[in-house]
């Protein structure tokens, strides 16, 4: 029997988020695949060691989170099984590594808000930390370019490469090419 495939794709609701989400939707379409919708608390959102010293705003937060996750599902009339995940932890970043290994996805979809470097350098990058440190891939979506982002059909893939191990299991998940290998190394593309 084989295993359920899944999807996982954090989100704060943001704009940037979201533009993410057809994106896993059309990818869970094509592997069959189940969609987790991860939100993470955070310190300061509610208080994730004393929920009973803020009732007032942990439920606040639930009452967003519940409302967010309704309005994503009212953007899909049918379609893959869509599943929300909360959690708590000290960083969003920590919540989704978390989860991958938890939930056991095979790969997560992020959407970016296209900062500058000195935005990121200062606030820091929640995508770039989860695409440094995730031992599955991360399909990355950038802010919306004039309609392009709503359309995931994909036509050309990039995939950099640099003649290294990596870079050769990268182009094979990729292009799909089964068996592919670094050249020079005495196995054909």
């Amino acid at each position: 029997m084989s295993e359920t495939k899944r999807i996982l794709f954090p989100t704060d609701f943001s704009e940037a988020s979201l533009q993410a989400f057809p994106h896993a939707l059309e990818l869970a379409r094509r592997i069959g695949a189940v969609i987790t919708v991860l939100y993470v608390h955070m310190p300061f959102t509610d208080d994730p060691y004393n929920e009973a010293a803020c009732p007032d705003l942990a439920s606040h937060v639930k009452g967003f989170v519940d409302g967010k996750f309704s309005e994503l599902l009212d953007m899909v009339p049918e379609g893959p099984e869509i599943r929300l995940e909360e959690i708590r932890n000290i960083s969003a970043v920590a919540g989704i590594l978390e989860c991958l290994e938890d939930l056991r996805c095979e790969i997560v979809v992020l959407g970016k808000h296209g900062r500058s470097r000195v935005l990121r350098f200062l606030l820091g990058s929640v995508t770039e930390k989860v695409v440094r440190y995730s031992p599955i891939p991360v399909l990355t979506v950038g802010p919306s370019n004039e309609g392009y982002r709503n359309s995931p059909l994909y036509r050309r893939v990039l995939v950099p490469y640099d003649f290294s191990g990596y870079a050769g299991s990268a182009v094979e998940r990729g292009c799909g090419c089964p068996g592919f290998s670094v050249p020079g190394s005495g196995s054909s593309m």
